[in-house]
């Protein structure tokens, strides 16, 4: 698995500023932890193409551990078609046989549906429909699709590669593709992550602890359920199969399967 096209390696630039002749290889693995994290910036943000599957497994503690496993996948043109769609259940631990969906025909208006709630909306700025994701899709939304779309607006910048102080973990095989590992912590949620880039700069896994306590969190109809939620430990792990700049997408990768 992994991308039809490889993207351009950054060179090592020498004293005098230019490049060192170096093997593409010998030059990624002498790239900092940071200057890896800008060259996956930069593949998402010119990808004329991209698509992925993948899978979010989302393991929940308190007083007992829940464990769900819920699948998605990514279609996208540059300037054109646009497809997202995640599973899951309607309770934690449950059957993924809800579907939340994305799409577009231009890249400009954007639809959505989600199976649960029987409801489509039309029209909409991408995102609109990406917030609404967010948190049904334990934060799958936002791993790639920011990064693809970086004028989505600041405040959607994708947490993804904004770490502070990044740290080399050093290299990981993650489905049959030899990743470098970076670890530190998110810039946007202060968690715990770690970050696999393949050598094409694709992220192919992220992995993210934190501890939730809901008294943190603002009620949406602002009151304060009567039953008190302890602290808990959320560990999330998103594995991701990408592949970038194919000549072609097949169109069945963009259609919606609801009306």
């Amino acid at each position: 698995p992994g991308s039809k096209a490889p993207a351009t390696l950054p060179l090592a630039p020498t004293k005098e500023g230019k490049p060192d002749g170096k093997k593409d290889a010998e030059v990624v693995a002498e790239l900092t932890p940071q200057q890896r994290l800008d060259a996956c910036v930069k593949v998402y943000k010119e990808a004329k193409t991209y698509r992925d599957e993948g899978k979010v497994t989302q393991v929940l503690k308190s007083a007992q551990t829940i464990t769900s496993v819920k699948p998605f996948a990514t279609a996208f043109e540059r300037g054109g078609r646009f497809r997202w769609q995640f599973r899951d259940s309607v309770m934690p631990g449950g059957k993924a046989d809800q579907k939340y969906t994305i799409w577009s025909t231009d890249g400009k208006s954007f639809s959505s549906y989600w199976t649960l709630m029987r409801k489509r909306a039309d029209g909409q700025p991408l995102s609109m429909p990406l917030a609404g994701a967010t948190g049904i899709s334990s934060g799958a939304a936002t791993i790639v699709v920011p990064m693809l779309v970086p004028d989505l607006t600041q405040d959607w910048r994708s947490g993804t590669t904004q770490i502070q102080s990044p740290v080399d973990g050093g290299r990981e095989t993650i489905n049959g593709v030899e990743c470098w590992k970076i670890s530190g912590t998110q810039e946007i949620s202060d968690a715990k992550i770690t970050l696999w880039l393949g050598p094409d700069h694709l992220v192919r896994k992220f992995h993210q602890v934190q501890i939730i306590d809901m008294d943190n969190v603002p009620p949406p109809d602002g009151r304060r359920p009567a039953v008190k939620i302890e602290k808990f430990e959320a560990e999330t792990t998103i594995e991701i199969t990408p592949f970038v700049n194919e000549e072609k997408i097949e169109d069945a990768k963009f259609v919606p399967d609801e009306k």
